[in-house]
């Protein structure tokens, strides 16, 4: 019983191990720059990929076409390199409660591109739980004075997460579908294997870009040892590496991805009530209600 719905099951552990990623990231990126971050989290998470390839038996170059190789390589540059980079710039203005909000348009998103992109059934219930998710979003907004958000702040932070969304939901799609008759990649490609490759296509024009720039020190200074490792490190075991893994098996396992899709947003109740106990963000009755009813939309897409 358990096996058939593994996928699920995964889906909804994504949740758990990204909310307390997001909550140890917030804590970091007070002294962390959002592209630093990045790097540090994506580096840290591969050095531990690399054993685990091998734990799994799985080869460190198995026999692999060109075309998925690229679809990987892709798919790690949109749905990490720049939408994480976006993620943390909205992390960073909004704080966890409301990031975590905004971060609800993830589901619309892949229900736009699966359906208009691959035709994949979206019915009138899961466009009604989509809209409540994103009525959410409103209200949330409605009580940002609670955390002292300049309008600015709060407009560039929404529009910040909700690009981070968009390419997150697009990188991730374009493995679980076939594209110009192609096999999918995860049907394809061995998944612990995929998972270590997407983060290295990630991470190379991360570094690259950085090298360019003449103030390239800055963005390294966070590989020194220091105090702030204390919580970057087991952020970025657990939101590049264990919570990326899973979420990526979930998504293989799962039939629909909007199913997948939902279950993953179950962060926000997770992000919530870690940022209220050890961020000591407000849990305030706007919030609480936006949580509410994402929560609802959630549930309604769910049961459609």
């Amino acid at each position: 019983m358990i096996a058939n719905y593994l996928g699920e099951i995964l889906s909804v552990l994504t949740a758990v191990l990204w909310a307390g990623a997001v909550v140890l990231f917030k804590k970091t990126g007070e002294t962390v720059d959002p592209l630093s971050l990045n790097i540090f989290k994506n580096v840290t998470a591969l050095i531990v990929f690399v054993p685990t390839v091998l734990v799994a038996r799985e080869p460190l170059l198995p026999p692999v076409s060109g075309w998925h190789v690229a679809v990987l390589g892709v798919s790690g540059v949109l749905g990490i390199a720049v939408a994480d980079t976006l993620f943390f710039m909205s992390l960073n203005r909004l704080g966890a409660n409301l990031t975590a909000i905004v971060d609800s348009m993830y589901t619309p998103f892949v229900m736009m591109i699966v359906f208009l992109g691959f035709g994949e059934t979206v019915t009138l219930p899961m466009i009604a739980g989509a809209a409540l998710i994103i009525s959410a979003i409103l209200v949330s907004s409605v009580r940002s004075e609670d955390l002292k958000l300049r309008p600015p702040d709060l407009v560039i932070g929404v529009l910040y997460g909700a690009l981070s969304m968009f390419f997150m939901a697009l990188g991730v799609v374009m493995l679980k579908k076939p594209l110009w008759g192609r096999a999918p990649v995860f049907d394809a490609v061995p998944i612990v294997w995929a998972t270590a490759f997407r983060l290295l296509a990630a991470t190379v024009p991360l570094v690259l870009f950085v090298l360019a720039r003449r103030d390239r020190g800055r963005y390294f200074r966070c590989f020194r040892p220091s105090a702030v490792w204390k919580v970057m490190v087991p952020g970025s075991l657990l939101g590049s590496y264990m919570s990326m893994l899973v979420w990526l098996m979930g998504w293989k396992l799962t039939t629909y991805s909007s199913v997948a899709a939902v279950l993953n947003q179950l962060t926000l109740i997770f992000v919530a009530i870690l940022a209220a106990i050890f961020l000591k963000e407000r849990l305030t009755p706007a919030k609480a209600l936006a949580i509410v009813m994402a929560i609802t939309g959630m549930a309604i897409t769910v049961m459609a």
